[in-house]
């Protein structure tokens, strides 16, 4: 069997653990928060349309970032960092399977299974009459992705507990550029917090394209730069570096 063979039969596998471990968190999430968000809405707008169409894009927006946050964070951590910690690397690589490749197709599988749950979501709260745009929910969890989940595949190849790592630096990243960041903390730490993640242009780029709406061009760019970045080094690191760590 060709090494592109073997990589193919470990697709499904790769889907199934990715329901199995990772979907489970965000699905629960949305439902739960989806579920509330349209009672709430119902209950505010009754049957007024006008009322409920004034409503609705702040209303999809909040759900749709809890979704698009549980489900990137979720999928972003332990892609290569879970199997060295399991000591299953060996078996993996066992035979003529390019690690690198393997990663990117766990990774790429990730991605798609993201992307689903933030279409089916965007589809239940549409038939729930709460409209935002079903390409541009697409496009948001996409942007998502790539700078959440290429910042993910970086951290989880310098070490093996990554998820705490990662967590922290999203944190840090959300409050070295916040406002009321900038009014307390000396000057040094906020202009550092620019080389952070761009957590604010990701935000403006979601909430245009929930609406169909245009983001701007250097956020979008910021945005997919810094993830593209960031993942070109992870693979960079998974090719110098030994597996087994």
């Amino acid at each position: 069997m060709s090494v592109r063979g073997s990589l193919r039969s470990y697709l499904p596998w790769l889907a199934r653990d990715w329901a199995l471990e990772k979907a489970p968190l965000p699905t629960l999430v949305g439902l739960a928060f989806g579920y509330l968000t349209v009672a709430s809405v119902m209950s505010f707008a009754g049957n007024d349309p006008a009322r409920l169409a004034s409503m609705a894009p702040r209303f999809f927006s909040q759900v749709m970032d809890a979704v698009i946050w549980f489900a990137a964070v979720a999928s972003a951590t332990g892609v290569a960092a879970t199997d060295r910690e399991r000591g299953t690397v060996r078996f993996l690589f066992s035979k003529p399977i390019d690690p690198a490749s393997y990663y990117l197709a766990q990774w790429c599988v990730a991605g798609a299974g993201t992307l689903l749950l933030a279409g089916l979501g965007a589809a239940l709260l549409r038939a729930a009459g709460i409209h935002g745009s079903l390409l541009g929910t697409l496009g948001a969890m996409a942007s998502a992705w790539l700078l959440l989940g290429g910042v993910g595949f970086l951290v989880n190849q310098l070490i093996n507990r990554d998820g705490v790592l990662y967590v922290a630096l999203i944190v840090i990243s959300f409050v070295s550029r916040s406002e009321a960041a900038s009014a307390v903390l000396p000057r040094w730490v906020t202009k550092g917090g620019v080389a952070l993640l761009p957590l604010n242009e990701l935000d403006r780029v979601r909430q245009a394209l929930y609406q169909s709406d245009a983001p701007l061009t250097h956020d979008l760019v910021h945005v997919l730069a810094y993830g593209a970045v960031a993942f070109v080094a992870g693979l960079l690191v998974l090719q110098r570096r030994a597996l087994a760590r």
